[in-house]
């Protein structure tokens, strides 16, 4: 079935994505650029006509098929120093999450299988198109069918091609590098809380997705850590939220936790403060009680 842009009827804005983010979080995350960051271009004085690992010059205004990876996939759309008026998309099918959990509860073959035989029946109709904007980086999760396309280019008028650049695991090489010697990822999850991630972690990967990457890594024969730092006092530290946590990195089969309390090293502190005035102000008090240093009172810490 060729993916045409022109035949796609629901295509998502960055305005719709965001006023309505949980009927699209399952298929894929909107990363925005920082605050204040405005312009994002080829660093250095990348010449793009030169292929880099990574790099994705879009000329293909249409597709044939649906990449699927059991690894997550980031992607950016960068400036590009020439004359671009066509705008990259990001191709799904429109999943429900209940297949989306149901393929995640799967093994890998049955992934595998579970994916061709919806992608077999995909029909133009089932698709949906996200229009990209500059600096805008999107995290496609493990398993999930997509491609990406571009709108048309006028190469006669000398119009060139999207820019991206894709960040991707690679766990193929990371297994080949674990069976020659001692390869150890580490993976940070403070919290299983994705409310409370969205707040303290907001252009970071889901809970649920860092999950799924320690059970990729676990899969491949990888030893896979995880540092739950940091533990945030009378938010995230409750005993039952720790069992919690741990309990569920032992199903994830992670091979070790290291946890530890926040601290106020360099400009965290002031950060945080203002993070407290908008959670709940009223446990401001208390944390300049805790820390008359950078480092958590040591007697709270133990408990």
């Amino acid at each position: 079935m060729p993916i045409d842009l022109l035949k796609i009827k629901n295509i998502i804005t960055l305005g719709a994505y965001m006023e309505n983010k949980n009927s699209y979080e399952h298929l894929f995350e909107v990363q925005l650029p920082p605050e204040g960051v405005t312009l994002f271009k080829v660093r250095y004085n990348f010449d793009m006509g030169t292929p880099l690992v990574g790099d994705l010059i879009l000329d293909l205004e249409t597709e044939r098929m649906l990449e699927v990876h059991p690894f997550p996939e980031w992607v950016i759309y960068l400036k590009s120093p020439y004359k671009v008026n066509s705008k990259p998309y990001l191709i799904v099918p429109d999943f429900p999450k209940t297949l989306v959990n149901k393929i995640l509860r799967k093994s890998a073959e049955e992934r595998i299988n579970l994916i061709q035989k919806q992608i077999d029946t995909i029909k133009i109709e089932d698709l949906l198109a996200f229009e990209y904007e500059i600096g805008i980086n999107i995290l496609v999760p493990a398993f999930i069918p997509h491609f990406f396309i571009s709108s048309k280019i006028n190469k006669e008028a000398g119009e060139k091609p999207p820019y991206l650049q894709v960040f991707e695991p690679n766990l193929d090489i990371l297994t080949k590098i674990a069976e020659r010697g001692f390869l150890n990822a580490v993976i940070t999850l403070p919290t299983l809380n994705d409310e409370l991630r969205k707040k303290i972690e907001p252009n970071v990967p889901s809970v649920e997705r860092r999950l799924e990457i320690i059970r990729q890594l676990h899969e491949a024969g990888i030893t896979v850590g995880v540092t739950a730092i940091p533990l945030l006092p009378y938010i995230s530290d409750h005993e039952k939220d720790l069992e919690e946590l741990i309990r569920t990195l032992a199903e994830a089969k992670a091979d070790y936790v290291i946890v530890d309390m926040l601290n106020f090293r360099g400009e965290s502190r002031d950060r945080f403060t203002e993070f407290l005035k908008k959670y709940d102000s009223d446990l401001i008090p208390k944390y300049e009680k805790l820390y008359q240093t950078n480092y958590c009172e040591k007697n709270y810490a133990k408990k």
